[in-house]
């Protein structure tokens, strides 16, 4: 007796029509405020990036040592929060936690 082997491209279309389905309602465009989030995340990423330029300059490479620690703290800080919110689930949870 011969099991009969799954077709591959029977699955592999099953799959695409899921997913079109779910995608079904999605449109490939950006709103006004997205872009102005783009907009204004790359404004404060030339800024830091002068900045940190400008800095190293005047102050030589430890800046770049001082940056690294200040992102650990930011990073324990950002961690901790996330924990909390996790453990105690509440609305506007941060805010709460801060």
């Amino acid at each position: 007796m011969d099991n009969p082997q799954p077709n591959p491209d029977v699955a592999v279309a099953s799959a695409s029509h899921d997913v079109a389905a779910r995608e079904d309602h999605l449109e490939r465009r950006l709103s006004p405020r997205q872009v102005s989030m783009i907009v204004l995340g790359g404004a404060i990423g030339t800024g830091f990036f002068l900045g940190s330029g400008v800095s190293v300059r005047l102050a030589g490479p430890g800046v770049i040592l001082a940056y690294l620690i200040a992102g650990c703290i930011a990073l324990v800080i950002a961690l901790s929060l996330a924990e909390m919110a996790v453990a105690h689930p509440v609305a506007g949870a941060f805010g709460v936690h801060a």
